[in-house]
């Protein structure tokens, strides 16, 4: 053997040293190939399957995309209407605008929200899209209750949205799923009850339902309650069971000094900018009698608002007095189709008659 031959032994290693050097290169080209199959797989499955539900509710989720529809075709907004299901069955825009010198508004009120929440809807959602819009918070004492499970299961469901869910985690999440298909419909393609859609079947019954609600949203932000006219009649099965759900819904009546903080602490900082208008519901004397303390929670609740919009100088509309028969409460507490057209009117001809200026150029 000459001094500078290679025995078959030396070969074997210098192969098996060369072996485990790329090792790695299977492995890493195999995950990658898993990786860009998987999410283009992912990506082909979300045209057939419901999108992922990002909010913590559909009339938010749609909203977003109206008001993204709206900044894309460089639509000015007057101003926004901002509450929970109160204000986005109550407020409709065709007549709350001609009454007020021909404004452009969009109800953007979604459910179940706390005052608090409403401003961190317009602050973090609304004001970005639509810009310096003017604020319109529709106020019940429910508003500012520090019981209601209905409250308390948007607050929880808000948290663990991936669109609101604070902190890195949230703002990690958010990330990944704009990137990759796979994050964002993991939700959708994990649940055997989806699996059917992907194929061209039909999705879950209730989840259908749901973005089929969505979809029904006119593009500017108001729906009436389902059926339209919808009355309370006393002593019905119906009436009975709705009612109980308002109540559960409702809890102890007591108000949460922390909300009124939040939407002072609005009112300071906003300054001129915004201008927001506080605007105070009607409420039916059934909704009063049906909670302990009722009278006391309302006139707690409202005198909070009045002594705060006298406090900042802001615009405070009280419709309180509006000719609602109690009947139009089809549930003690929500308006029907007529008594939305009422305080739409009422709404309208307060903005007018205040004079307030409009965004848009219409008038001021």
């Amino acid at each position: 053997m000459s001094p500078t031959s290679t025995s078959s032994s030396e070969w074997t290693v210098i192969a098996g040293r060369r072996a485990r050097g790329f090792g790695w290169l299977p492995l890493t080209v195999g995950v990658l190939v898993v990786f860009v199959s998987s999410n283009l797989l992912a990506a082909a499955a979300g045209e057939r399957v419901v999108e992922p539900l990002d909010h913590y509710s559909w009339p938010a989720q749609t909203k977003v995309h109206q008001m993204d529809a709206i900044r894309g075709r460089r639509e000015c907004v007057d101003a926004v209407v901002l509450g929970p299901s109160l204000g986005m069955h109550s407020f409709d825009p065709e007549i709350v605008g001609p009454r007020w010198g021909g404004a452009h508004i969009y109800n953007a009120a979604i459910l179940g929200t706390p005052v608090s929440l409403d401003v961190e809807w317009y602050t973090e959602w609304v004001r970005p899209r639509l810009g310096s819009v003017r604020p319109m918070f529709v106020l019940s004492p429910v508003s500012f209750s520090a019981s209601s499970t209905l409250i308390q299961e948007t607050v929880d469901g808000w948290q663990r949205s991936r669109a609101t869910r604070p902190g890195l985690l949230g703002t990690l999440d958010r990330l990944l799923a704009r990137l990759l298909p796979l994050v964002r419909y993991r939700q959708r393609l994990s649940d055997p009850a989806h699996w059917p859609s992907v194929v061209g079947g039909r999705p879950p019954e209730d989840l259908a339902n749901a973005a089929e609600f969505a979809r029904r949203f006119p593009e500017n932000g108001f729906i009436t309650v389902q059926p339209p006219d919808q009355t309370y009649v006393e002593g019905s099965a119906e009436t009975e069971r709705v009612v109980r759900q308002v109540v559960d819904w409702l809890g102890r009546p007591e108000v949460d000094e922390g909300e009124i903080e939040v939407l002072e602490g609005f009112l300071t900082d906003s300054g001129d900018e915004v201008d927001p208008v506080l605007v105070m519901m009607p409420y039916s004397r059934r909704f009063v009698r049906l909670l302990p303390g009722g009278e006391s929670f309302v006139q707690t609740a409202y005198g909070a608002v009045r002594s705060m919009a006298e406090r900042h100088g802001a615009h405070l509309v009280d419709l309180t007095g509006a000719r609602v028969p109690e009947d139009w409460f089809y549930d003690t507490f929500h308006l029907n189709a007529r008594g939305a057209g009422v305080v739409s009117r009422a709404l309208g001809d307060a903005l007018e008659r205040m004079q307030i200026p409009l965004r848009c150029n219409r008038r001021g």
